[in-house]
């Protein structure tokens, strides 16, 4: 593998990473967007606010925009990871999150086709 610069960096981030390649896969699923909540920063991106274990949430965050066509028939779905390494900071190991899907929504925009 190739060592590639990108800059100078910052003192512990050399800016430099190794080429990888990356291995591609067919599948019947398809990522429309993604949205993300950190819910120790639910009610401000810079300041904390704690949880209290045993307490309910009602917890509301936008996705990022994206066009897409839903054909007639087709389904979506909704995943909810506790964690994303990249853009949320991590839990305790063992902490566990309930979701009560049967208060949960989603709220989707819809828009017709042309001459529809």
């Amino acid at each position: 593998m190739r060592l590639v610069c990108y800059g100078v960096g910052v003192p512990g981030v050399p800016g430099c990473a190794y080429r990888t390649k990356h291995r591609t896969e067919t599948t019947d699923f398809k990522i429309v967007t993604r949205g993300w909540l950190d819910v120790r920063n639910r009610d401000s991106a810079v300041r904390p606010s704690p949880v209290v274990e045993g307490r309910e949430y009602r917890l509301r965050w936008a996705v990022q925009p994206q066009d897409s066509v839903v054909g007639k028939g087709d389904r979506l779905g909704v995943v909810l990871i506790s964690t994303d390494h990249d853009c949320t900071l991590r839990h305790p190991s063992g902490t566990r999150m309930t979701v009560r899907t049967g208060l949960s929504s989603v709220t989707l925009l819809v828009a017709l086709p042309a001459g529809s």
